[in-house]
This record gives structure tokens, C-alpha cells and sequence, in this order.
């Protein structure tokens, strides 16, 4: 029901879910189509899910988790991202993978700069807990 009055607490969720979603995805190297035959819809349902457009069902939830081999808390958490990426708290970053971590720090463009490199969009992963942390100090 694209047109029916979503409340700002689901649009909310549905963001959250959709980033999870494409991180773990582009994580595990799949396409949307890989991941939509996975669970039974098409690649454009996926590129709504991760655009938080569309909500999903219990049952589609379980099965991306499945998927991904995550609790379904991971999917829904909107602190997952940054749990993974290793924030720690410190304005530091670990970036690549568990054979070759290395650690961001600098500049918020030397950071992004580098989540780009790796394929990654700072407005999906870092921005928005850096954004949440400086409203905090303020």
C-alpha cells in the first residue's frame, strides 16, 4: 500500500531494516536478485525493502535473516552497522575485513573517503551516529 499514511515511527524502522539489509548484503558479495530469489520476491522488492520504502512481514524478516545467518534483532537493530564497523566510541573506524581490519582515524573526509573506497555509503553507516553523538554533546 504505497500511499496509505505510514507513522514516523514505521518509516523510521522501515530505514533501519532497509540499511541492515544492504549492508548485509553487499557484506555476503550478493546481488538484490540473489537475495530476492532467496526469499522469494524480485530484485525490485528488495531495492524498496533497502530503501526502507516498503515494510517487510515477520516471515520475510525471518527469512533474510535466515539468509544471513543473523537473529532477527540484528535486522531491526540501528545500531547494527556501527557495531559491526567496530565504532568504538572514539571516533575510530575498522574497516575491511577480520583478515585484513584496519583502523580509520582522521578526518571525517579521510573517513568517508576510505568507507567509499570499500564500497560503502557513509550516509547509511557513519553519519548518522556521528550526527546523533554531537547532538548529544550539545
Amino acid at each position: 500500500m504505497p500511499n496509505r499514511h505510514r507513522t514516523s515511527e514505521e518509516i523510521t524502522v522501515n530505514k533501519v531494516v532497509g540499511q541492515n539489509i544492504k549492508y548485509l548484503r553487499k557484506l555476503h558479495s550478493l546481488n538484490q536478485t540473489k537475495v530476492g530469489n532467496a526469499i522469494g520476491v524480485t530484485f525490485q522488492q528488495i531495492q524498496k525493502y533497502e530503501k526502507g520504502m516498503n515494510g517487510l512481514s515477520a516471515l520475510r524478516l525471518k527469512q533474510l535473516a535466515d539468509k544471513f545467518k543473523v537473529s532477527l534483532d540484528v535486522l531491526v537493530d540501528p545500531n547494527m552497522i556501527t557495531k559491526h564497523r567496530g565504532f568504538t566510541g572514539d571516533k575510530d573506524w575498522i574497516v575491511g575485513n577480520n583478515q585484513n581490519p584496519k583502523i580509520l582515524v582522521g578526518s571525517l573526509k579521510e573517513i568517508k573517503d576510505e568507507l567509499v573506497k570499500d564500497g560503502l555509503d557513509p550516509e547509511d553507516t557513519i553519519l548518522p551516529t556521528l550526527r546523533k553523538a554531537a547532538s548529544e554533546h550539545h
